[in-house]
């Protein structure tokens, strides 16, 4: 047993593609790796009470900490269901290292180190119940509150580990939008209502807020707006002054309580208020934060001096765009816990990211340092190689805000650190960008005159700074930008151009003023500019009397570089209209099927020559027996956009339909043949999702698939592929932490794809982007905003590059065949890499995973082995043992494989240190994943049992099944593991130690 004793101290560094730096991964050729930009949505931001320099955010992106005052910040994620987690985010008032968080998965997880490590607490909530907030109740350690969406409350008092509800009952057919607990008094509570369904008979009389005064026992309404003669759409927010005061938003209504609670009064109306706080220490002063403003450079930070009467607006340096739009929506206020002494306040924004004030509210500074929760949908990297190198500069949309945010970011460093290019930039989101080639020269001074083109959502509310149809230009390299909406359809008065979301723009390479015999223009300006949109819609009344709402404008075509827009979809099918309702003169239809186009590409051999991807909205079918009808796929055009034609012969059908194909989200055609192009197809209404890749080598009359590699729930959303080589292909999907998406790479064309995703977040890429400059370089946008790899030798095509299989034992031969692990794509040898939370460790030896047998298409083909951080995935407590420290150690930490075409396969698992001796007794082999593939509910630690067999003292051999447990993946012919050897002996190891 004394070789376990080793196992303690036992740490030897192996150089490979993966550095580690004084315990810090670095960014690794062959490894994904996020740089920014930083900020993003922020829902929540928690001071710590005692040590106020550590603060706690949830964001759109995953959970951060910080240790100095908001300077930087790092993910805390180790035991978290990656991408899975809410905004709901508790401390322990009385204990504050102790946190809880609440998953999309209705899961409770805790953290008893501050953060740095979770674990789920074992509870779940009842079937088709979902976790609205979660509060500590004060006064002693381990009481924990979780409000569910519908407004059931449960209350535990054994740290979350087990809940039993309160005596809450809301009417039903009711939305609670929070629940707020006193920070000293531990039975008083308070749930707000969001909204009343028809079915409420409390709608009626507008019962907002639920108050209970004896830990949960009764409950009484304490807020009623028909009582009170004040309009309320919802409760929105609650803070808790000194002494007996209470302040309350209701609606657009503040609203005050002298008398805890118990009766309210309406102090003064603002516009859609989101967050209310309270000063600490004087009663008459509180901070409100709007959700959203409509009129040009509103202030959505206000201060109020007079208990809520008045407010004035505080909060210099919002702006998130300084040219136009709004100060940002607020999710979050926070003050020091010292405040006003330290007069320190952080705000989370809805869309802007994070900011910090030192002077209690005046002025504010952005405060998100390395926080990445910015959603990417668009990339491009300037192609001018005076920028090549460490100075490249790529440009980043923001995709998803309806509120202010920077909306475009630019780094001028490859990527090392961003900041906002949105100079006159009239957005909150942009959804493509693409570069003029013909402007952009090759010295540093051509940057001047660089033309940029970027498209969004358009914003039609009358009272918005952000009125326009979507479509941007700079004429500047970016520098400042101006919108091109002229001669689009317009909406409101002042009338005002709109598109809806404007989702891709593209350039006709051709369309210079003297385009050369044959090839692309090589000068410019380029003037024709196609893009696609939601399109305008406007209600009309037909010749038969009958209002319906029409659609145009979805693909708009301009030939003067911008200037003027035209329609230019004629040929995609129009909507179809459901049963007529109303009675004459009132009769309207509503749209039951409408086509909207998304990707767009021209063929840069023939741009007469185009090709467009929609998808297909219905209410159709999900009632019973419903079919689609519209035609719905690829569509094509030979006569420059003018007019297009259905072209999807042979791609897959919804259920039912002859014509509806499934949706295109993405395209990519052949620089040189215009007959030659991919599609990604995902269907969206199954469950999970069903996602393929299709090619068509004769101009989309027939199509095939080729997705051979891919999951068969992959959901596509990037495809593109090599100007230089367009064999290379990249194609990026979607996931979820219990069945991971990836960025795939097809190197014959198509036919066939490999998984290249070592450290890319579980729902991978919304956006790809080849570095035009070094190919093997490539970039994804995420929702946690821009990551890079630089691919390096890979044989085998395994994940793990031939350098590090190189490493291996035997001159880099790890499973002792006489061939080196990095020319068999069936073994794969690798170390502890990056990985997504960014902790690491040294690296306890390498291992070699090989396929020793398998059923399927192609079990001979690994991807993605890598070498994965046990610490990561959280504690792997013993049962009940997680307050007494007794957890599983695992000193070689673990591995991750897949086999992607594989129903079947058994798998050896060699670990190369020495001392090691897996059938002695205390040794076990253990998978971190779902218990049930696919369902992210069921994620956690589990014995593999007679899954998994020591056959030496250096060797496990797994027998793991598709769709079976020992996978994540709910595929038939799909096998991803993670785990590795874990020991524990109560003689040994009852300090909890591990490696």
């Amino acid at each position: 047993m004394e070789s376990n004793k080793a196992m303690r101290t036992i740490r030897s560094m192996l150089v490979g593609a993966g550095v580690l730096v004084g315990g810090v991964a670095q960014a690794a050729a062959g490894y994904w790796s996020g740089t920014g930009p930083y900020g993003g949505t922020i829902y929540q931001v928690i001071v710590h009470p005692t040590t106020p320099t550590v603060i706690y955010s949830s964001t759109r992106g995953g959970l951060f900490r910080s240790v100095d005052n908001a300077a930087s910040w790092q993910r805390i994620e180790s035991g978290l269901a990656e991408g899975g987690y809410s905004y709901a985010l508790a401390q322990d008032r009385d204990a504050p290292n102790v946190l809880w968080v609440t998953d999309t998965s209705t899961r409770v997880s805790r953290s008893l180190d501050g953060g740095d490590t979770w674990n789920a607490t074992g509870w779940t909530l009842p079937a088709n119940q979902y976790i609205q907030d979660i509060q500590d109740v004060a006064g002693s350690i381990g009481q924990v509150l979780v409000l569910t969406r519908s407004g059931q409350l449960y209350k535990s008092v054994d740290n979350g580990s087990s809940f039993l509800p309160t005596a809450l009952t809301l009417p039903a057919d009711t939305e609670v939008g929070f629940l707020r607990t006193h920070p000293s008094n531990p039975d008083e509570w308070y749930v707000g209502v969001s909204y009343y369904g028809p079915a409420a008979p409390a709608a009626a009389t507008g019962q907002w807020l639920y108050r209970t005064i004896d830990g949960g026992a009764t409950w009484t309404v304490v807020v009623d707006s028909t009582a009170m003669g004040i309009s309320c759409w919802e409760a929105a927010d609650l803070d808790f002054a000194p002494g007996n005061i209470r302040y309350m938003l209701c609606g657009a209504t503040v609203l005050r309580s002298v008398d805890a609670g118990a009766t309210w009064s309406a102090r003064s109306d603002q516009f859609n208020i989101a967050r209310i706080r309270a000063h600490p220490t004087d009663a008459d002063q509180l901070y409100i934060g709007l959700a959203y403003a409509f009129a040009p450079l509103t202030d959505t930070f206000m201060r109020s001096n007079d208990g809520g009467a008045t407010f004035s607006a505080v909060g210099t340096g919002l702006f998130p765009n300084p040219t136009y739009g709004n100060e940002p929506s607020i999710n979050a206020i926070a003050l020091h816990p010292s405040f006003p002494v330290t007069p320190r306040i952080f705000l989370g924004s809805e869309s802007a990211g994070l900011f910090r004030s030192e002077d209690a509210g005046t002025t504010f500074a952005t405060a998100h340092e390395g926080i990445e929760a910015v959603n990417i949908r668009a990339l491009h990297v300037l192609p001018n190689p005076a920028f090549s190198g460490a100075s490249r500069r790529i440009f980043a949309g923001y995709g998803d805000p309806f509120s202010a945010s920077p909306a475009l970011y630019l780094s001028n460093n490859a990527g090392t650190t961003w900041s906002s290019n949105n100079n006159q930039l009239r957005a909150y989101q942009i959804r493509d960008i693409e570069i003029d080639p013909t402007t952009v020269g090759s010295t540093a001074a051509a940057l001047a005159s660089t033309v940029i083109y970027a498209s969004g959502r358009s914003d039609p509310a009358v009272n918005s700074p952000l009125r326009n149809g979507g479509l941007y230009k700079s004429t500047d390299g970016g520098t400042t930008w101006t919108v091109i909406d002229a001669g689009l359809p317009t909406l409101g008065a002042p009338a005002t151009a709109y598109l809806g979301t404007v989702r891709t723009i593209v350039l006709d390479p051709r369309s210079c003023a003297s385009p050369p015999p044959s090839g692309v223009c090589l000068s410019g300006p380029l003037q024709k500019v196609m893009a696609t949109a939601t399109g305008f819609t406007q209600r009309q009344i037909g010749v038969d009397g009958i209002s319906r709402t029409v659609y145009s404008h979805r693909v708009v075509r301009s030939v003067d570089a911008g200037t003027t827009w035209a329609a230019s979809d004629t040929g995609l099918p129009a909507p179809v209209y459901g049963p007529t309702q109303g009675t004459a003169p009132n009769e309207y239809q509503n749209v039951q099927e409408l086509v909207t186009p998304v990707p767009l590409v021209i063929a840069p051999s023939d741009p007469s020559i185009m090709y467009l991807g929609t998808y297909l909205t219905s209410n159709q079918v999900s009632a019973p027996g419903g079919t689609l009808t519209l035609q719905n796929g690829v569509f094509k055009s030979v006569d420059g956009g003018l007019t297009w034609a259905h072209a999807s012969g042979g791609l897959p059908r919804y259920a039912g339909s002859v014509d509806s194909a499934l949706d295109v989200l993405s395209l990519a055609i052949h620089p040189s043949n215009p007959n030659i192009v991919w599609a990604t197809l995902v269907d969206l209404y199954s469950s999970p999702r069903q996602g393929f890749i299709y090619k068509t080598l004769d101009g989309g009359a027939t199509w095939q698939n080729v997705s051979a590699g891919l999951n068969t729930d992959a959901d596509i959303r990037a495809l593109v592929v090599d100007g230089g080589d367009p064999n290379i292909l990249y194609a990026a999907g979607a996931g979820t932490s219990a069945n991971p998406g990836a960025v795939y790479k097809s190197t014959d064309g198509g036919v066939n794809w490999l998984s290249m995703s070592v450290g890319l977040p579980a729902d991978a890429a919304l956006a790809l982007e080849i570095d035009p400059f070094n190919p093997s370089i490539l970039y994804a946008g995420t929702n946690a905003a821009v990551w890079q790899i630089e691919q390096v030798p890979d044989e085998d095509g395994d994940g793990s590059p031939d350098q590090v299989e190189g490493n291996a034992p035997n001159g880099g031969d790890g499973n002792g065949d006489g061939t080196p692990d990095a020319e068999q794509g069936n073994v794969g040898s690798s170390i502890v890499q990056l990985n997504r939370a960014g902790q690491s460790a040294l690296v306890a030896g390498s291992f070699t995973a090989q396929v020793i047998s398998g059923t399927g298409v192609n079990c001979n083909q690994m991807v993605d082995v890598q070498g994965q951080i046990a610490l990561r995935f959280g504690r792997d407590y013993l049962p009940s043992g997680e307050n007494m420290g007794l957890y599983y150690a695992y000193p070689q930490d673990l591995v991750r494989f897949e086999l992607p075409q594989c129903e079947q396969a058994v798998v050896d698992l060699t670990f190369h240190a020495p001392g090691l001796d897996f059938t002695e007794s205390g040794w076990s082999l253990r998978m971190y994943g779902p218990q049930t593939p696919g369902d992210a509910n069921s994620l956690g630690w589990y014995p593999l049992g007679v899954l998994a067999q020591a056959v030496d003292a250096n060797t496990w051999r797994l027998t793991l099944s598709a769709n079976e447990f020992g996978s994540y993946r709910p595929d038939g012919d799909a096998i991803l593991f993670v785990g590795g050897p874990a020991f524990f002996d109560t003689g040994l190891f009852s300090d909890g130690f591990e490696d």
